[in-house]
């Protein structure tokens, strides 16, 4: 037999409330020390410092937030590989974490994250548009655009080599984009493909321009190939956007009938991810495009090592360090599994 709910007085649950809150401990203040369960992720967390950059190529002055690694200042003569994130504001605390994660369970290495912050988006993220294309109405047709040759010389002129003098950067670095910040990805892929190794390009804006930029980088993958070092791009979209899935679609179909990558050469991969929308694609972006670009990173322990097994282990730091540019140290577990 169901019975209705009972409907208590407001005062009666009220005082309900505040009788049984009489007995909860006191919690403890704000500013208290962090308590020992939590020192772990006190010592992962990482440092923020801000730059102003008075950019000669924009014209502007520019707001970087650059996310330092919790090891940085203990190990000062270590070198971290660079990851220069678009939309910064909006992106940085997933991304932060999200490297932070990866890197303590030693899928990736630590990382330095460069966050920048937008003042004219549409003018920055998007390329110029080819003749006789005109400024898709959405956008309006007040709204300034075609200026990414213009921000991509700030990021290889400015940016860039501000962050190698001031902080211990490695060669490696990786451009991370979503939206129109993905179409500006393969833009610089295609301008300017020495700057950096991974372009991790979630839900991009490959319909801009009548695809234009999609069809630029099909014609440069040939020269794209003949890089020195491998690289990688890494597509990820999600349902419901369907002009951004049709796009990569038309990318992918034609990616697929060039010969195959050389294996020191560019890589690409499309992923659906079909739970995801066009706001929340990054995160799953991020995450898969780093575990494939540092696929050959971790080291598989063996159960039972063996001084075989050692020599191997040692063959594989060196091989990771020459092609990723960076040398960690050995962790705490792999000298502890190798001593015992």
């Amino acid at each position: 037999m169901l019975h209705a709910p009972v409907l208590r007085p407001a005062w009666l649950a009220l005082a309900a409330l505040g009788l049984a809150g009489a007995h909860l401990p006191a919690a403890r203040a704000a500013d208290a020390p962090v308590p020992a369960a939590f020192q772990p992720y006190a010592q992962q967390a990482a440092q923020l410092r801000y730059l102003e950059i008075d950019s000669q190529a924009l014209g502007e002055r520019r707001t970087v937030a650059v996310s330092l690694p919790a090891s940085y200042e203990r190990q000062p003569a270590r070198r971290y590989p660079v990851l220069v994130l678009l939309d910064g504001p909006e992106q940085l605390a997933h991304t932060e974490s999200l490297v932070r994660f990866l890197a303590r369970g030693e899928k990736i290495p630590e990382m330095v994250i460069v966050a920048i912050a937008n003042t004219q988006r549409s003018r920055d993220l998007t390329p110029p548009l080819p003749a006789g294309v005109q400024n898709p109405r959405p956008m309006g047709t007040d709204t300034p655009v075609g200026g990414a040759d213009a921000f991509l010389a700030f990021l290889a002129d400015e940016l860039l080599p501000t962050l190698d003098r001031g902080y211990r950067t490695a060669p490696w670095r990786g451009l991370l984009g979503h939206s129109f910040g993905g179409l500006f990805g393969l833009h610089a892929l295609v301008q300017k493909p020495e700057l950096f190794r991974a372009y991790l390009l979630a839900s991009p804006s490959l319909w801009w321009g009548d695809g234009d930029t999609r069809q630029r980088a099909v014609a440069a993958w040939p020269r794209l190939q003949s890089l020195p070092q491998e690289r990688w791009v890494y597509i990820g979209t999600g349902a419901n956007e369907k002009s951004i899935e049709e796009s990569a679609d038309a990318l992918q179909a034609q990616l697929q009938r060039l010969p195959a990558p050389r294996p020191n050469g560019l890589h690409w991969a499309r992923e659906r991810l079909p739970l995801d929308d066009h706001g929340t694609t990054p995160h799953l972006t991020w995450l898969n495009g780093l575990r494939l670009a540092f696929a050959d990173w971790p080291y598989d322990m063996p159960e039972r090592a063996t001084p075989a097994d050692y020599t191997a282990y040692l063959a594989h730091r060196h091989q990771r360090s020459v092609r990723y540019g960076v040398d960690v140290a050995p962790s705490v577990f792999e000298l502890t599994h190798f001593a015992v």
